[in-house]
């Protein structure tokens, strides 16, 4: 029988199992689709912290601990005996910054850089994408949505990792990690439908189609500039995107997000702790009743769990593609 093992470091305090248990209940979630990793920790304890503290989480077994979590302080609520803390993740900032930024000649890559940058984001894997002769961005949304749509146009995922370092990637995991029924597995839910898109349409403008370099003006052209990805008719998405000023860029977006609306399956399953699986792992589930159920599956969200009344279980969200 493995011993359930954790360290919380709150600014200055300090908790694990191997002190007298002060932890009455921990919960921490980190998804693809949701910018804001979250950590709530409620204590047994009176203890001094501040807004901005910053918040770290180790879980595992006996000698072997992995970080799940990396964050600060949003909010606490103390009472006589206890205190409940929630704390998130530093792309939080993303969701209520606006920028009126312009670039040109720029990678994805050099955009995302410098948008992180300027917010004091730390960064663990910024992969290259796609160029564009100008990209903008708008302060009627805010930063968060419209690095999210980048990340759609390249193909890549955009997320921040239990360092709190964020990521812009293709989804090329490099772990999978497998759950048994009977073994680990408490429940399981899947849903198997078609995909929501039956085509991708994209269009873009262009100079080239008159002889104009990529740096000319947009209105220098009456010629379209299509991408097309799946079916011409049902449920196709279309889309004008000024910023795609060749054929092979607008083909290349139509592409990816074809692929990103391809999901065939998606689910989650719960099952005994599991804290090395990471956001951008594979999950592999194995020996379910039905065979149709075992295959292997990307890891879109996790959600760690540990309090007395639980113990330690961990639930993973995943999809695969067609």
């Amino acid at each position: 029988m493995f011993k359930i093992n954790y360290k919380i470091n709150i600014g200055n305090n300090r908790f694990s199992s191997d002190n007298s248990s002060q932890l009455l209940d921990l919960e921490t979630s980190a998804s693809l689709n949701v910018p804001a990793h979250f950590c709530r920790i409620v204590l047994d304890a009176t203890i001094t912290l501040k807004l901005g503290d910053e918040v770290k989480i180790e879980l595992g077994y006996d000698n072997s601990l992995n970080r799940v979590f990396t964050g600060q302080v949003a909010r606490f609520e103390q009472g006589i005996q206890t205190i409940s803390i929630e704390s998130l993740g530093s792309l939080s900032a993303l969701t209520t910054a606006r920028f009126n930024l312009l670039y040109e000649k720029q990678t994805a890559a050099n955009i995302v850089s410098d948008i992180l940058k300027r917010l004091n984001i730390k960064t663990e894997q910024i992969e290259t994408g796609l160029q564009f002769a100008t990209y903008i961005l708008g302060d009627n949304r805010n930063v968060c949505e419209q690095l999210q749509e980048l990340a759609q146009r390249c193909g890549f995922d955009f997320y921040a990792n239990e360092e709190d370092k964020a990521v812009f990637k293709k989804y090329s995991p490099s772990l999978t990690h497998e759950l048994k029924y009977g073994v680990q597995i408490l429940e399981f839910e899947q849903t198997t439908a078609p995909p929501v898109r039956d085509g991708v349409e994209v269009y873009g403008e262009s100079p080239v189609g008159q002889g104009q370099s990529e740096e000319a003006n947009s209105w220098l052209t009456k010629k379209t500039v299509k991408g097309k990805a799946g079916k011409s008719a049902g449920n196709v998405l279309r889309l004008i995107d000024a910023s795609l000023r060749n054929k092979r860029l607008a083909q290349e977006v139509a592409e990816n997000l074809m692929n990103a609306y391809n999901t065939h399956k998606r689910g989650k399953v719960r099952a005994l702790g599991a804290a090395e699986i990471k956001l951008g792992d594979a999950l592999q589930i194995a020996q379910m009743p039905t065979s149709s159920q075992n295959c292997t599956f990307k890891v879109t969200g996790i959600r760690h769990r540990l309090n007395g009344h639980h113990g330690f279980t961990t639930e993973v969200l995943y999809e695969s593609y067609l």
